[in-house]
């Protein structure tokens, strides 16, 4: 008790109220609770019936130390009969806070393991969207390349023959430049 509780030894040994070295509003323990009512314990003090013949008596309790610290207890306590009769009742308290804040701990972790993993997928979907995104304004941009480069042909078809109407109109006012007007005229 002295381990659990914090309470110096010497105060512990040989009291029989065990509860009130705990902060909380507890008066009673399960050994308590056991002597009271060996037969109903598990209705009076809501534990769990265990053992040989469901004599034995479980429960998973958080209690506050003297200290102040939240401790995490499993609590196993068993009527002690002779000839018929209630001798008293042993109770065997064994701390599970470590293993409990072990578990928070993985738990925890866990927890953050998941958020992380939900953030990569809502980046990874948010690259997919921009992906596509990305993928339609290519595939836009190709379908207009097509269209420039047909208006692009269209032209040229269109300027070469100008063109050709331009070289021809040159030919002839070079071949106007060499003639005399004078006999152009005649």
């Amino acid at each position: 008790m002295e381990v659990l509780t914090g309470v110096d030894r010497e105060e512990v040994l040989g009291d029989d109220d065990t509860a009130k070295f705990f902060q909380d509003s507890r008066t009673r323990t399960l050994a308590n609770a056991v002597a009271d009512d060996p037969d109903r314990a598990d209705e009076t003090f809501g534990a769990d019936r265990s053992g040989r013949d469901q004599r034995a008596y479980e429960l998973e309790q958080e209690l506050e130390n003297a200290a102040g610290e939240t401790l995490y207890v499993h609590s196993v306590a068993t009527p002690i009969y002779q000839a018929g009769e209630l001798q008293g009742v042993i109770q065997l308290i064994q701390d599970n806070t470590e293993v409990i804040r072990r578990r928070e701990a993985m738990a925890s972790l866990v927890e953050e393991a998941a958020d992380g993993i939900g953030e990569v997928a809502t980046v990874n979907d948010e690259q997919a969207a921009s992906v596509e995104e990305l993928t339609a304004v290519m595939e836009h941009i190709d379908g207009r390349a097509d269209d420039i480069e047909a208006r692009t042909e269209e032209i040229r078809g269109l300027t070469g023959g100008q063109r050709d109407d331009l070289d021809n109109t040159a030919d002839y006012l070079d071949e106007l430049a060499g003639v005399d007007v004078a006999d152009r005229v005649d």
